[in-house]
């Protein structure tokens, strides 16, 4: 019997195993690629529009049918935005409505547009490319989207298309975005699920919770570079994340991306943000401390909070009220033995007599009371409610019993709120009204009867229950059935819309009757609610872990377009500590939106409930103080877009640690924080990037000088359970104020300059001023806006826009903190006249005092030599 020899053997099974793998990823490539062929591919002068037509013999009846023919569009719209867009060519679906959009695409393509479209015809694909210049100068490409052998599906309930992800030097791709839930900044991506899709899915980690915002930004360090993409898409969906793929399962809709080419983290921020809508402009009085409970007895248990907050010179500027001071959690009334009233309008004149306001909750449901609720009939006879499918209400369960919703997509349903929310609001004169459970939410599942369009999976249409349920749980669960109505149109498509119709109603009728700005507060959003309204983060926990959580989930809202937010501070569930309510307080003291509330069951967590006066007094006083700071950094935000809280990486964008930090913030560009987020810890390890200088916010003190090095470095710091570390970054210029009690206790009050010097001496910064209530339409040139530079070992204040407010604008300056001066200083001149109140210390501050009767801000000079 004669063998083969052992080489010829070896050769023969290489090349057997060589060929068998080949046909198994063929295979793998075939099943994983688009059933869709591209054909009649024209260059508009916009872009490009086609057609997609389906392979029979790729059809599948998994989760339904692909549809037979698609239209494709490409539009470039901007030089930094592309827009790819793809819809059933035959019949129209469901699409988001077109005031999402807030910046429209140019007329044609741009010449010097950064992105690029590349298609592949068979089986269909494309890719986006990016340009970017590099430090040395040279133009390159890097992909930004990439299906090519991946998988595409579209059908009539189940849409799907899935990315490579591109990176280099990095052992997974750092995301971000995909809001709303409770989990880290940066995005695990291990085969992870995030479900969209607006729930109160209370204390749920790692769940989807109450907004949806379907865009991500992928940042690379190893480039320094940027970019993001939206999925414009309503409906229900889950994003799997790997380390090699993002796809998207969506239930309906259609295919609508933007891509944002960046290439900086700042700009991919600004570029989403001016598509779908830059930040409201807030009261000013909003950017002070906040006080709140649910649980609060009666209107004498609130006015004594207020009267403590009074006698300790706690500063505040609102009272709030949670649905306690309902008549039995009905909508627009008030408790007649425990709040009535006569009672409320006396309190609110009182808050308003020293200067502060009172915001109150509302919830949607209108009780189904006939007997002595007035607004329930109105809201009947108005005809604008949510609709089950026969076009009866849909009855649903929460606070008061059994409700109905309004329209508030429909004319009549914004008349009705119109008339109550008006009646409402100046009968006892609230400021702002707190919009809670509007996902919605529900104590029963679908509605108190049946669904009408119940039918089996994968043959009636079920919305509550579709072929691809995202989440993996009945979309009816805690709200109401997805079969229901509105003029928008049937919930299944518009359910993640409902929260922002009712912000945006609200809102507008708010403007309407003050004629000034308005202070909503919503629980859930969208893409764009950040142009109507603050949000907080839903219901917490009064633990560490919820403390951790707030930095990621205010980066996260702050990106996705939403400036004012902030976490409950100290919890809401159980029980807080005095240790972590000093922690959460001394952060939360630096959130764009400060609010501390908590549980009726919990304990109290005032101040003065847990012997922490001194301090909440001293880190409020600090927030005070930086109110101008954060006025002009919402100002930034309402012109060009722009996030208060940002990532480490956003300012060094090379550095590859700064990318993995999520427990470490900066307040606009100037001051970042290095919290002690642990129990029991008396320490603090904070990262400092490579590229800047540090130093003590509070002292001046010099820190830490990374300029020169390749690397950041971490420094360990000593942090009693009183205080935060605090940074100011090098190269900043920011206005402080002298603190009171409230804002309008602190108007005409002094100012103050504080600039830290980078490696060359210089420093710059902005701050915006006007009446803090106006609206934007009535501002017109009654704003001021000042540019301050330091160069040369001087400090000019110029104006930035030429307007007679900023001219004549009264605020004094009474004292100037330089940070990194150098010693040997032997004068100081100001608007050209020598000063002799002056000091270098030892940690290198030179400070000018008593300035206050000789420097303004229009054209003011500092000169040292």
């Amino acid at each position: 019997k004669r063998t083969m020899s052992s080489p010829l053997f070896l050769a023969i099974l290489l090349l057997a195993i060589f060929l068998l793998s080949s046909l198994s990823h063929a295979s793998q490539r075939s099943a994983a690629s688009s059933p869709y062929t591209l054909t009649d591919l024209i260059t508009t002068k916009q872009g490009y529009t086609g057609t997609l037509l389906l392979k029979s013999q790729h059809q599948s009846d998994r989760y339904g049918s692909n549809l037979p023919k698609l239209q494709l569009s490409v539009v470039f719209e901007s030089k930094t935005r592309l827009r790819v867009k793809i819809v059933d060519a035959e019949k129209s679906r469901w699409e988001v409505p077109d005031y999402i959009v807030k910046q429209k695409a140019a007329s044609q393509k741009p010449d010097d547009s950064l992105l690029r479209v590349e298609f592949q015809k068979d089986p269909f694909a494309f890719r986006v490319f990016r340009k970017r210049a590099t430090s040395s100068g040279e133009i390159r490409e890097d992909i930004i989207f990439d299906t090519f052998g991946t998988e595409f599906a579209f059908k009539d309930q189940y849409l799907n298309v899935k990315t490579n992800l591109h990176y280099e030097q990095a052992s997974k791709p750092r995301i971000f975005g995909l809001g709303e839930r409770f989990l880290s900044f940066q995005l695990p991506t291990d085969n992870h699920v995030y479900t969209m899709f607006n729930k109160d899915n209370y204390l749920a980690y790692d769940k989807n919770l109450y907004g949806s915002h379907p865009f991500y930004m992928q940042h690379r360090p190893e480039i320094g570079a940027s970019h993001g993409v939206l999925l414009l898409n309503s409906n229900a969906m889950d994003v799997v994340l790997s380390n090699q793929t993002l796809e998207y399962r969506t239930i309906g809709g259609v295919m609508d991306f933007f891509f944002f080419a960046g290439p900086s983290p700042k700009e991919v921020v600004q570029q989403y943000q001016q598509l779908t809508g830059l930040s409201y402009m807030p009261l000013y009085s909003t950017l002070g401390f906040h006080m709140c409970r649910y649980g609060y007895k009666n209107i004498s248990h609130v006015r004594d909070v207020v009267q403590k907050m009074d006698q300790y010179q706690l500063p505040m500027d609102v009272q709030w009220l949670d649905i306690d001071y309902m008549r039995g959690y009905r909508l627009f009334t008030f408790d007649p033995v425990n709040f009535p009233q006569d009672e409320m309008k006396k309190f609110v004149d009182e808050l308003k007599a020293s200067g502060k306001h009172l915001v109150t909750i509302i919830d949607p449901g209108v009780k189904t009371d006939t007997d002595s609720y007035p607004q329930y009939q109105a809201l009947l006879d108005s005809g604008a409610y949510v609709k089950r499918a026969d076009g009866k209400p849909l009855v649903n369960v929460v606070w008061p019993g059994e409700v109905i919703f309004p329209d508030f997509s429909a004319q009549k349903g914004i008349e009705y709120w119109k008339k109550e929310v008006s009646q409402f609001v100046q009968s006892v004169g609230i400021s702002g009204l707190w919009c809670d459970m509007n996902e919605i939410a529900g104590f029963v599942n679908g509605s108190v009867t049946a669904p009408i369009a119940a039918g089996r999976r994968n043959s009636e249409f079920n919305p509550n229950n579709p072929p691809y349920v995202p989440g993996g749980v009945r979309l009816d669960e805690k709200t109401v059935s997805l079969d229901a109505t509105t003029e928008m149109g049937l919930q299944y498509n518009t359910h993640n819309l409902y929260g922002q119709s009712e912000v945006i109603a609200t809102k507008t009728i708010l403007e309407e009757i003050t004629q000034k700005r308005a202070f909503v507060l919503t629980r859930s959003t969208y893409v764009g609610s950040g142009n109507y309204s603050a949000m907080w983060l839903g219901d917490n926990e009064s633990t560490y872990y919820q403390l951790k959580l707030s930095l990621g989930g205010i980066m996260t809202m702050n990106m996705l377009g939403v400036q004012s937010a902030g976490a409950d501070i100290c919890g809401f569930e159980k029980n807080t500590t005095q240790e972590l309510c000093k922690r959460w307080t001394s952060l939360g003291s630096f959130y764009p939106f400060a609010r501390n509330h908590n549980f009726k069951d919990s304990i109290d967590q005032e101040p003065w409930a847990l012997d922490m006066i001194d301090m909440t007094r001293r880190h409020l006083l600090n927030r005070y103080s930086l109110l101008p700071y954060f006025y002009t950094l919402f100002y930034e935000a309402s012109q060009v877009g722009g996030n208060i809280w940002r990532p480490l990486f956003q300012l060094f964008p090379d550095d590859d640690i700064a990318a993995d930090v999520d427990t470490e913030v900066f307040v606009g560009d100037a001051i970042m924080l290095s919290p002690v987020l642990d129990e029991g810890a008396t320490s603090v390890s904070a990262y400092f990037p490579a590229g800047g200088i540090f130093y003590n916010y509070y002292s001046g003190k010099k820190v830490i000088d990374t300029t020169s090095s390749s690397s950041g470095e971490r420094l360990r710091f000593e942090c009693s359970v009183e205080d935060i570390i605090v940074h100011q970054l090098g190269g900043s210029a920011i206005v402080r104020q002298k603190p009171e009690v409230n804002t309008r206790v602190q108007e005409g009050n002094p100012y103050f300059l504080q600039i830290a010097s980078d490696k060359r001496g210089e420093a710059f910064g902005q701050v915006y001023f006007d009446d803090g209530e106006s609206l934007k339409e009535d501002i017109g040139d009654k704003y001021a806006l000042f540019d301050i530079l330091m160069r040369q070992q001087t400090i000019k204040i110029a104006l930035h826009d030429d307007t007679q407010y900023a001219k004549a604008f009264p605020g004094r300056i009474a004292e100037v903190f330089v940070y990194g001066v150098k010693q040997g200083i032997s004068s100081v001149s100001v608007n050209g006249e020598p000063v002799s109140d002056w000091h270098v210390n030892e940690n290198g501050v030179l400070r000018i005092v008593n300035l206050e009767t000789v420097l303004g801000f229009p054209g003011a000079s500092i000169h040292w030599e």
